[in-house]
């Protein structure tokens, strides 16, 4: 791992706890204020919607289509997540799915097949640790698509830029909400690095825990689950196994009582115009899907699925 990877890796871990840290010292001398509850929630729903929606179900996958408009707004907004680089996200997701759960996989918690402590030191080389293994090679072949739009490249080639602005946004937002300047740096602390230690964890935890604890529904290839405690955390990526056994599906949601808030948005976008050729399964897919039972519980690893790259 190249020592600029190293750096990169580190501080993308412990900037955000060590504001997380300076937050939590600050507001042990004062009351949880309005302002900075609003700041982050803002951050952490616009940046949110910025990697699942964005990120994940737009650029990744392409299960809807919408302007460039609004493309470059939820990249960028992606981008304030602090997960990496656009087209570097882009490509470990969809290496992530050619190789689920098996050998290439950049973050399963079962490979590379680590002794001693096997499931523990998985469970974190799946959540965090394997930032710290260095990228994939080959990134670059996996975005081709993606390469060829000039703003995604600007987008991508600027990312601390955006980084650094989704620090600054929630500091103006908690001082529009009270003019000081204690309510700024609070405002900074609060939405900027306590969002983005709260987003980095939800997102790590569907590559963890919805790949070792969950219901499946379906019998994919790899051991995707989908788990319901973190669907409103992570407005609807915790169906995982959904999305396994559908990668191409703009929604999550696949039962009616399953929340995907991601989608609720997509769906709001599509309904003013905003975003078409929205691809969902149709009933038939997900009822002749291999292994598929009603009742939300399935075969834990029997009877694989076709697997589908991206």
């Amino acid at each position: 791992m190249k020592a600029l990877e190293k750096i990169k890796a580190t501080a993308t871990v412990f900037l955000p706890i060590v504001g997380s840290t300076g937050a939590l010292f600050y507001l042990l001398q004062r009351r949880i204020g309005r302002p900075e509850i609003y700041a982050f929630l803002f951050m952490y729903s616009l940046t949110g919607i910025g990697v699942s929606v964005g990120l994940h179900r737009l650029l990744t996958h392409k299960s809807f289509k919408t302007g460039r408009l609004v493309r470059y707004g939820l990249a960028i907004a992606g981008s304030m997540a602090c997960q990496g680089p656009v087209l570097e996200w882009v490509a470990i997701h969809r290496i992530h799915h050619r190789f689920a759960d098996h050998e290439g996989d950049p973050h399963s918690p079962y490979f590379p097949k680590l002794k001693p402590f096997r499931r523990l030191r998985g469970f974190l080389h799946a959540h965090v640790s394997w930032i710290f293994a260095g990228n994939p090679k080959g990134l670059s072949e996996y975005v081709r698509d993606l390469e060829s739009d000039a703003g995604l490249v600007f987008i991508d080639r600027h990312y601390y830029s955006w980084v650094i602005a989704g620090l600054l946004i929630p500091g103006f937002v908690s001082w529009c909400c009270r003019p000081t300047l204690g309510s700024m740096v609070l405002g900074i602390l609060c939405g900027g690095f306590v969002r983005i230690l709260a987003v980095h964890h939800i997102t790590w935890s569907v590559n963890s825990v919805c790949h070792v604890w969950g219901a499946r529904p379906f019998a994919t290839a790899d051991q995707s689950t989908n788990n319901p405690i973190l669907a409103v955390f992570s407005i609807g990526e915790s169906w995982h196994n959904n999305h396994h056994a559908f990668p191409f599906s703009a929604s999550f949601r696949l039962s009616w009582w399953q929340l995907d808030l991601s989608y609720l948005f997509i769906s709001s976008l599509q309904l003013i115009g905003l975003a078409y050729a929205v691809k969902v399964p149709s009933k038939d897919q997900i009822r002749n899907a291999v292994g598929y039972t009603s009742s939300g519980i399935g075969p834990s690893k029997n009877r694989p699925c076709a697997r589908s790259d991206h």
